[in-house]
C-alpha cells in the first residue's frame, strides 16, 4: 500500500501544473536553500555527502548493482 502511494506521489510530481503550484507555494527558506545548492558547487557536493552519510548510518548496503536500505530496528 505504501509503495502504491509513493508511486502515485512520484507520478503526480511529474505534472507541470503540480510543479508550478508547488514552486509558487514553497516556503521562502526552502527556495533559498534550493537556490544555494544549485548555484554553489561545493555546497551541492556537501549536501550530497551529508545525505550519503545519513543513508549509510541508516544501513545502506551495496550488493552487485543493487543498493539496499536496512530496516530500522529498536
Amino acid at each position: 500500500m505504501t509503495c502504491l502511494l509513493a508511486e502515485a506521489h512520484r507520478q503526480a510530481a511529474t505534472d507541470t501544473d503540480w510543479q508550478d503550484t508547488y514552486r509558487g507555494r514553497r516556503p521562502p527558506v526552502v527556495r533559498a536553500v534550493a537556490w544555494l545548492v544549485r548555484t554553489t558547487p561545493w555546497l551541492h557536493n556537501r549536501a550530497a555527502v551529508l545525505n550519503l552519510r545519513r543513508l549509510l548510518n541508516l544501513g545502506l548496503t551495496h550488493t552487485h548493482n543493487t543498493r539496499h536500505l536496512g530496516l530500522a530496528t529498536e
